[in-house]
């Protein structure tokens, strides 16, 4: 599964349609690299590549916790549309 925000090259789409992957596309306004234990950190500017969750203290790394925040959505959304009534 491929799980994406915002713009996604249509020509990328076509060749991992073409490899059998799954594309899952979430919210671009989804605050994936705010995001710690359903705690949203507004505070945080783009120039923070690191931060501390004021709820749980864990130490992020933008780039990193964006990312798995970004699957994590994917995976809800890839759930919630194929989900088996």
């Amino acid at each position: 599964m491929i799980t994406y925000k915002g713009k996604y090259n249509s020509a990328n789409v076509m060749l991992d349609e073409e490899a059998g992957r799954q594309i899952v596309r979430i919210n671009r306004w989804e605050p994936t690299s705010k995001k710690c234990s359903g705690a949203i950190n507004q505070e945080l500017k783009l120039r923070h590549r690191k931060w501390v969750c004021k709820v749980c203290g864990a130490v992020h790394d933008r780039d990193y916790n964006g990312a798995t925040n970004i699957n994590t959505a994917g995976q809800a959304v890839q759930e919630l549309t194929y989900a088996v009534a």
